[in-house]
Parts: C-alpha cells; structure tokens; sequence
C-alpha cells in the first residue's frame, strides 16, 4: 500500500495520553467538551501541517497561577507526547463556515469560538469537522512528534 499524500490530510491532533484510549476504542469519538444544550458533538480536524493550537490544553504550574494554554512543548512534556491521526477531506466533510448551522450554533457562540481560535494563533480556516466517529479504518496516518518532526507512529515508538 503506498503512503498518502501529507499534504492533503487532515489531522486530529491530540497527546499520547489521549491517543491510548484512541487507539483501544479503534474509533476517535466526537467530543461532548464545552458542548452547550441543543448543540452537536463534533471530532475535530485541522489543515495545519505542524500543530492545531486550539488542541493544546489549558495547564497552570501552581495553584496561585493563573490557568493558559499549553505550548507545544509544554503539551509534549506534560501530556506524554504528541499525536496526530491523518484522515482524508471526505471523512471531515464540514468547513468551519459551515459548521455553525451543521452543529445549530448560535451566531455569538460561533463568533466567540473563532475569537478564542485565532487568539490562540489558530486560523479558523484550516478547521473541519464531522458528527459521526471516525473508525481505525479511516486513519491515512498516525504520526508522533518527535525530535522537532513528524514520524509515523511505528518509526518513533519503534
């Protein structure tokens, strides 16, 4: 089987922790998180080549610390590493300016989800979406981040 073309995946980017639970259930499920009433879960994909920022997690040092968003290398030390599973557009069928009346969002919910996007150096163009879980037999490639790269997942655990 030849290897996909990188450049026109779309990536699930997620840490090595969450990834364990991925790869056991062999499905990446849609995401109840931050989900309001009347609203539908969604498994999110980014065009981004290197890194979706809005799939870093919030993390604070101290209690007296105010909660921010995880870099990319605090992600890798603190959330066992990084992850990323490529599937092609026709699994993620929904742009993210259609994903308001898809998910029945409301205009301000939209609005402020793309503001806190781009205010985490995310550009909401480069994000798609599907409301169905997406199977292991969907997967183009799972990739790990290691020493500065992308690896598929058998050359870095390897």
């Amino acid at each position: 089987m030849s290897e996909p073309d990188k450049t026109k995946l779309l990536w699930h980017y997620t840490t090595w922790n969450d990834f364990r639970l991925i790869r056991l259930d062999g499905v990446i499920k849609p995401t109840a998180v931050h989900i309001l009433a009347g609203e539908h879960p969604a498994v999110w994909f980014s065009a981004n080549p290197t890194w979706e920022p809005t799939a870093s997690k919030g993390i604070r040092f101290s209690a007296s610390e105010p909660f921010h968003r995880a870099s990319m290398e605090e992600m890798m030390k603190f959330a066992g590493g990084l992850v990323r599973i490529g599937v092609s557009k026709e699994t993620v069928p929904v742009a993210w300016k259609d994903f308001r009346a898809a998910a029945h969002l409301t205009k301000e919910r939209f609005e402020g989800l793309e503001r806190s996007g781009r205010d985490s150096g995310s550009n909401p163009d480069e994000w798609f979406a599907t409301f169905a879980p997406v199977p292991r037999n969907r997967w183009l490639a799972v990739e790990v981040f290691k020493d500065g790269r992308w690896l598929p997942l058998r050359e870095a655990r390897g």
